[in-house]
């Protein structure tokens, strides 16, 4: 492996720009390249972190010579740039959900494997201090054998009127709960 990483990003709107911040001062990562059909987000990660834009994320793929690529796409849009990446032997971290369909995830699962990359969804409470401590109470068996998981979440409906044409609730939030059930769990819902 690399002493440092290069990294690019396709789709840099709310979490892509998060992804670049990280990156960019990540000891050893080294943001080198971000892909985004909107030039006025390119404008303003190129500014700010000095890196090369693209408006084609296959550019980006075909001539920066990455080690991995975040996809922070709309969640509709994530299999293309998702399945480029594999194919052209780039790691890839997606945001979730990994597809917005079964078959699409067991193609870019099936796809990952046979490129030999590595695949890695989002699933950001996994790395929450808060929700990592509750996983390890349950498997260090501190707190039962649970027999019954729910949760709830609420959220501002501002987050819905921007949300609501690109995604649901299940894919935006809920996601995240059955994710980390079935981490607790170690079972399917």
């Amino acid at each position: 492996m690399p002493e440092r990483l290069r990294a690019g990003i396709i789709g840099v709107g709310t979490f892509g720009s998060q992804h670049a911040r990280i990156y960019a001062e990540h000891d050893a990562v080294d943001l080198v390249a971000v892909a985004d059909l909107r030039t006025d987000r390119l404008d303003d990660l190129t500014k700010r972190y000095n890196v090369r834009a693209y408006t084609d994320f296959n550019d980006l793929l075909n001539k920066e010579n990455l080690d991995l690529v975040s996809v922070c796409t709309s969640d509709e849009f994530h299999v293309e740039p998702v399945l480029s990446a594999v194919n052209s032997g780039v790691n890839v971290l997606v945001e979730k959900p990994l597809a917005i369909t079964a078959s699409d995830c067991d193609n870019i699962i099936r796809q990952s494997d046979k490129a030999g990359v590595k695949l890695m969804v989002g699933h950001i409470l996994r790395f929450d201090p808060r929700y990592y401590i509750a996983r390890q109470a349950i498997a260090n068996g501190q707190i039962g054998n649970p027999v019954h998981l729910s949760a709830r979440r609420n959220n501002l409906i501002t987050s819905a009127e921007r949300l609501g044409r690109h995604t649901s609730v299940a894919f935006f939030l809920g996601i995240h709960d059955l994710d980390f059930m079935n981490w607790c769990v170690g079972s399917d819902v």
